[in-house]
């Protein structure tokens, strides 16, 4: 199983101020091949007396995942550091820019 991470640039160096480990050295205990994660929630989810719809809303705005190629994952990553922004912000910028470009998809 493969996990990515992003965090805010300012709060990564927060907590390695405060803690002195970073998110990314954080992270790495997730990309051990050795780690084995094992929980069974069987006793914890009794839905029986749940309530269908009980959270519903029919203008709910979802952000939906987006899985990017690997090259341009590690370009955008490259260009939110070196920008000190998140990778939302850098993919969304280089979106827009394409859709001022005359002849971008529509």
């Amino acid at each position: 199983m493969r996990f990515e991470f992003e965090w805010d640039p300012r709060k990564t160096r927060q907590n390695a101020e405060k803690h002195g480990v970073t998110f990314d050295r954080a992270a790495g205990v997730f990309r051990d091949p050795r780690a084995l994660s094992v929980y069974d929630m069987r006793d914890e989810y009794d839905f029986s007396k749940g309530e269908r719809g009980k959270f519903y809303q029919q203008d709910a705005v979802f952000n939906l995942p987006v899985y990017l190629d690997e090259d341009n994952r590690a370009f955008v990553e490259q260009v939110a550091h070196r920008e000190n922004l998140d990778v939302s912000t850098v993919v969304n910028s280089l979106i827009r820019a394409d859709r001022e470009t005359p002849g971008a998809v529509e």
